[in-house]
C-alpha cells in the first residue's frame, strides 16, 4: 500500500469519526430553515450580502450568525478562500433540522 493509499483511507476513517460530532454541532447551532440557508450558502466564495440574499436575510444578519458559528467551529476563516466557509455541508454529516 501506497503512502498516499493509506493517507486516503486515514482520511476516510477521520471523516466517518468526524461527522457524529459535527452533526451534534449543527443541532446545537442551527435552529431554523434560515440558519441552513445560511450555512450552506456558506461557501467562502459568496459576501455576506450575497448569502443574506441567498438565505432572505440582511448581511449583518449573516454577519452576526457568522461570528458566532467562527467561535463555535462551524464555520472556517483562512486565506484560500474569500470569505467564512462551512467546514463541511450539512447533507455530508446527515444533518437535517428537526420537526
Amino acid at each position: 500500500m501506497s503512502a498516499e493509499d493509506r493517507f486516503d483511507e486515514i482520511l476516510r476513517w477521520v471523516r466517518i469519526m468526524a461527522a457524529g460530532p459535527l452533526r451534534d454541532l449543527l443541532r446545537e447551532h442551527i435552529q431554523s430553515e434560515t440558519d441552513l440557508a445560511v450555512y450552506q450558502a456558506s461557501d467562502g466564495a459568496r459576501s455576506r450580502d450575497q448569502v443574506g440574499g441567498l438565505a432572505g436575510i440582511s448581511g449583518r444578519a449573516v454577519g452576526t450568525r457568522w461570528a458566532a458559528w467562527k467561535e463555535a467551529g462551524i464555520v472556517l476563516e483562512n486565506s484560500t478562500k474569500k470569505y467564512p466557509h462551512r467546514i463541511a455541508s450539512a447533507d455530508s454529516v446527515g444533518f437535517e433540522l428537526e420537526p
